[in-house]
């Protein structure tokens, strides 16, 4: 471990986590101090652990828990599952305002909104 700061999450399904952290395509795209670190210094770098299986009706609970406990460095924010105090950069508001959307695009946000 290059530095042995620790980043806190948590996931709904552990094989989309892992692919996340694993996807040099998804790093790449991710803004997420984790990612960009992990490509940085590579995986080898890295140790994932898995601290406690819940239930999805606990999750948010306990990985505030664990946030407040060890106060990851790699966590932007202080709450779990917010976005509470984040701040989008002016060229992701910039790209935000100016996307067009297909109509495939915008059928799969109207499923996803139900």
């Amino acid at each position: 471990m290059v530095n042995n700061k620790i980043y806190i999450g948590s996931a709904n399904n552990l094989r989309t986590r892992f692919w996340v952290y694993f996807s040099t395509r998804r790093l790449t795209n991710s803004n997420m101090a984790i990612c960009k670190s992990i490509l940085k210094y590579g995986h080898g770098n890295f140790k994932l652990d898995i601290l406690e299986y819940c239930s999805q009706d606990v999750l948010l609970k306990r990985e505030q828990y664990y946030i407040d406990l060890l106060k990851p460095e790699y966590n932007i924010l202080s709450i779990a599952g917010s976005t509470l105090g984040y701040k989008h950069r002016e060229e992701t508001l910039e790209k935000f305002k100016t996307r067009e959307f297909t109509t495939e695009m915008r059928l799969n946000l109207k499923k996803s909104s139900y």
